[in-house]
């Protein structure tokens, strides 16, 4: 028999599903977009870098793209992102190969430009994030889906990893395998398609009903999330857990949501995969 479990307590001992506030709670979307462009960019800095015939002055945002597309050749795996972005947010994709060309031009190091890279993408992550939340059902509960081969591809690389994605997003300079970063690219890109089509047709919808936390409860608990490991949930204290085991919780969190009915997993992605 399925065991129903409510995220939190309300007050009076009435047991109440917890819908979590906090700006740091499972923020990995917001994170792994920004990852894929650091690596991608750290890339291309670095071919640039190592050319002698490239004048760091007289880069152009031409030259900038020709040289990610070079990286894209040595990393297909990264470039279905970059295309996807080019496609339906043309202007932010100029936006942003507009930006890496003035950082090249002003002489910015490697480091100023994955900060550079972290900003903005963290940016657009935030302003997409209305059209994100009105995708239709079919595309939220995709990307939705695709987490789960994705975590467990960060819980190969480390608990560490998989842990600070779950939890804060994945900030710049981490070291990843290529199942990874490939997990990662697919998702990014199904975010991005996602986001247009709520952006193009949108579809609101109410955030997750107090049934929907009870079933992501009970799930999590199947998959052998321990009671008083949901509990560190609701009292904010989840990063305090074991890294192992907050790379396990979160682990069980996208398999539950996942498994939701299908318009409660839609409520789920749409409400929980890009936080403020």
């Amino acid at each position: 028999m399925k065991q129903r479990f409510s995220l939190g307590f309300g007050s009076m001992g009435k047991i109440m599903p917890y819908k979590p506030e906090s700006d740091g709670w499972m923020k990995g979307l917001v994170g792994f977009g920004l990852t894929i462009l650091i690596v991608a960019i750290a890339g291309a800095v670095a071919r640039v870098g190592t050319r002698e015939a490239i004048n760091y002055a007289q880069s152009s945002p031409s030259s900038i793209e020709a040289d990610l597309e070079n990286t894209f050749a040595d990393n297909p795996s990264i470039a279905s992102m970059f295309y996807v972005l080019k496609e339906k947010y043309p202007s932010d994709y100029e936006a942003l190969i507009s930006g890496f060309s003035e950082k090249v031009r002003g002489g910015a190091s490697g480091a100023e430009i994955n900060v550079y890279a972290h900003s903005f993408m963290r940016s657009f992550a935030k302003s997409s994030k209305k059209d994100f939340s009105a995708a239709p059902q079919q595309n939220l509960i995709e990307v939705l889906e695709k987490h789960v081969p994705l975590l467990d591809a960060l819980s190969k690389d480390s608990s560490s990893i998989c842990a600070e994605f779950v939890t804060t997003g994945l900030g710049p300079g981490r070291q990843l395998s290529t199942p990874t970063l490939e997990a990662m690219a697919e998702v990014v890109s199904l975010q991005i398609k996602a986001a247009a089509a709520g952006r193009d047709s949108p579809a609101p919808r109410q955030p997750p009903s107090d049934s929907d936390w009870e079933q992501v409860g009970s799930a999590m608990l199947e998959y052998g999330t321990l009671e008083e490991e949901l509990n560190s949930l609701a009292n904010q204290t989840y990063s305090t857990l074991p890294v192992d085991r907050q790379c396990e919780v979160g682990k069980a969190l996208y398999r539950a949501m996942a498994s939701l009915p299908p318009e409660g997993a839609a409520r789920m992605a749409a409400y929980v995969l890009i936080q403020d």
